[in-house]
């Protein structure tokens, strides 16, 4: 388990002070979904119209699907009438929430 230890030496922690596997899952799940709605971001950003090529990947269509259903609560927590301002901003705001709920859980799992 050499990336384990490599985190463990990296915060400065050893033997049994090591991060629970739990705190990893859910700082992990926090982090992915972040990065998935960033991306998705770039991509509502980047993408003039729905036939784009970028979109027509379909690595890059999923992943902006994925994207859009986690960020579907925030759908109009702060509407706007640019929808790529309302796409990054709210979007923004879902990504930067499921972030600090990961880094929040993960603290309070571990009790620090």
């Amino acid at each position: 388990m050499i990336g384990g230890t490599f985190l463990a030496v990296t915060a400065g922690i050893t033997g049994d002070d090591r991060p629970s596997l739990t705190r990893r899952v859910v700082f992990s799940v926090g982090l992915v979904a972040a990065l998935v709605i960033f991306a998705g971001i770039v991509l509502a950003l980047t993408s003039e119209t729905p036939q784009n090529p970028v979109l027509q990947n379909p690595v890059a269509s999923h992943l902006f699907t994925a994207a859009r259903w986690l960020a579907d609560p925030f759908r109009h927590a702060v509407p706007r009438q640019d929808p790529k301002q309302d796409i990054a901003l709210n979007w923004g705001l879902a990504g930067g929430t499921y972030f600090f709920v990961g880094v929040f859980l993960s603290r309070t799992l571990t009790g620090q």
